[in-house]
């Protein structure tokens, strides 16, 4: 927290109880000595001065930017995050150097709030995420005023922009039911729009989803630069948008040195398959594995021993997975002839 946490000291009351007569030199003065603890918000306070600085600036967003549709809760959150007790519905957090995450499991939501330099002042975007909805804000630090505060603009395309060669029809179909959701991307220090064919059709009759079959033709990144953001339009492969799927999960985020080289090598021989892909941790988002074009939920791996292992899933198949302990090219023979429908 930007603001400076005052060190809490014990308090001491004396309470002097002294005679009403006329003052001599052998007046005797008595008292009591009571100890006032600190209230446990107090120590709170202690405790999330100690923790990293990225923590701290997350707890100084106002509560009122937070969205009431996510299942929120900052007593929670601070429990889960100083080890105080184990709440209820926020069940994990992560914490990179610019980067942190709370999960929901009761929701099924997920927050990210990710800060970055530009112009020589702080910023911070906040996404708060479920299966359906999204609420995303740009945050702005006020030194001066110690507070975070929101900015009303950002780039941002228009749902018609995500497609070319648009017609009329499918332009108001697209304005009328289209979704988009803002994944962000600690990495690099951006975020990415992305056209939700999920909720669109979600929002849309058996009539229209039968008239509509209209892909999206892109992606939008917003960047930063030294003083402003920007958008920029990446083409988007139908085939790696949402056809062939590759996760290589580990027990823990201490991946050895053979994990990433499996991995590597594996990616490289499927070039043939434009494949979306992740690197995890063994559970991590409740089993939840987020693509810009569908989420995955692997809680159905709970039921094996933890271990290293690749995720292939190629839409309309059965998914296939294989452990790491295999040799690297019998992975990337049988991930071939599975992506090729062989297997």
């Amino acid at each position: 927290m930007r603001k400076a946490i005052s060190h809490i000291c014990t308090i001491f009351l004396v309470l002097l109880a002294a005679s009403c007569g006329n003052e001599t030199e052998n007046e005797i003065t008595t008292g009591n000595v009571i100890e006032i603890a600190p209230s446990q918000a107090e120590l709170d306070e202690l405790k999330l001065e100690k923790e990293p600085k990225i923590i701290q600036d997350f707890f100084a967003v106002d509560e009122v930017v937070i969205g009431s549709d996510f299942c929120y809760d900052l007593e929670e959150a601070k429990s889960l995050i100083l080890g105080d007790s184990t709440p209820e519905n926020w069940t994990q957090f992560e914490v990179h150097d610019n980067y942190f995450t709370l999960y929901n499991r009761t929701c099924k939501g997920m927050l990210e709030f990710m800060e970055f330099e530009m112009g020589g002042e702080s910023y911070a975007f906040l996404s708060q995420m479920n299966s359906s909805i999204q609420q995303f804000d740009f945050l702005k630090w006020d030194a001066a005023k110690a507070i975070w505060v929101e900015q009303s603009f950002y780039p941002s395309p228009s749902l018609e922009d995500y497609f070319a060669g648009i017609t009329d029809q499918e332009y108001k179909t697209v304005k009328e039911y289209g979704a988009d959701f803002i994944y962000i991307d600690p990495g690099s220090k951006s975020a990415t729009f992305v056209f939700s064919e999920l909720n669109t059709q979600l929002n849309m009759g058996e009539k229209e989803l039968l008239e509509f079959d209209l892909k999206p033709t892109y992606t939008f990144d917003l960047l930063t630069d030294k003083k402003e953001l920007y958008l920029k339009a990446s083409p988007l492969s139908v085939a790696a948008s949402d056809q062939f799927y590759f996760v290589a999960y580990s027990k823990t985020k201490n991946r050895s040195e053979s994990f990433g080289k499996k991995y590597n090598d594996v990616l490289a021989a499927l070039y043939n398959y434009p494949v979306n892909t992740q690197i995890i941790t063994y559970g991590e988002n409740d089993f939840d594995v987020y693509f810009p074009a569908d989420t995955f939920n692997f809680s159905h791996m709970e039921q094996f021993e933890v271990r290293d292992g690749f995720w292939f899933y190629h839409k309309g198949y059965e998914p296939l997975d294989l452990g790491l302990d295999q040799e690297t090219d019998v992975i990337i023979q049988r991930a071939q002839a599975y992506f090729g429908g062989e297997e």
